[in-house]
């Protein structure tokens, strides 16, 4: 199978990588904003503007930006990072436990 590499109009999230759920949010925030901007005024030259329906922008916004909280959450909570401190935590405290019981033999 052929290396894919990925499209180059998607933005960069914080970490610097290409995100398609940061591209969304973005474009349905641009487009959202820009409905809003145009209801402002009935009519530029020959475009027609329809008045602001507001559930119709949430229902296109919402969804693109729960995927980028959604995937903000995901990235934090199954980081790799977040994933060695619980490991070495966990290393930690059976050394910890190993520890007392070898003190608590040698007690004895």
């Amino acid at each position: 199978m052929a290396n894919k590499s990925t499209p180059w109009w998607w933005m960069r999230n914080d970490k610097g990588s290409q995100s398609v759920s940061v591209t969304f949010a973005a474009v349905s925030f641009l487009v959202t904003t820009l409905v809003y901007l145009g209801s402002a005024f009935e009519k530029i030259g020959t475009v027609t503007f329809r008045h602001f329906d507001v559930s119709a922008a949430m229902t296109y916004f919402i969804p693109a930006i729960s995927l980028y909280f959604g995937r903000k959450l995901t990235d934090a909570k199954y980081s790799l990072p977040s994933a060695v401190s619980k490991v070495v935590s966990q290393v930690a405290e059976s050394q910890q436990q190993s520890d007392s019981v070898e003190q608590n033999e040698t007690a004895q």
